[in-house]
């Protein structure tokens, strides 16, 4: 989207999308951004912090990224080799979830 307050003003996930991500650059020469996922088609509102979408979402720029998530959570991706990308960063536990399994 346009910038990170676009993102900041969503209450859910845009036009009823069952998984999405949605995301705008807070600086980006820096590589920051910010960022939210909505997963409503598998039980979860919103993730607080989500690996894939931001091993994803590097590739896709083929750049190192430092994405801000949830409410206090800092996701940092870079491309390494060959198609690759490394993952790292902080979360703010949400909740605990139990999945039958």
């Amino acid at each position: 989207v346009d910038g990170p307050d676009e993102v900041d003003r969503l209450e859910g996930p845009p036009d009823g999308e069952r998984m999405v991500g949605v995301w705008a650059w807070v600086d980006e020469q820096e590589g920051v951004i910010r960022q939210r996922v909505f997963a409503p088609g598998i039980g979860i509102a919103e993730d607080e912090a989500t690996g894939t979408a931001a091993l994803r979402l590097s590739a896709m720029l083929d750049r190192a990224i430092d994405i801000r998530q949830g409410r206090d959570s800092r996701i940092v991706a870079r491309p390494v080799v060959e198609g690759m990308v490394e993952v790292g960063g902080r979360v703010e536990l949400d909740e605990v979830r139990a999945y039958p399994g």
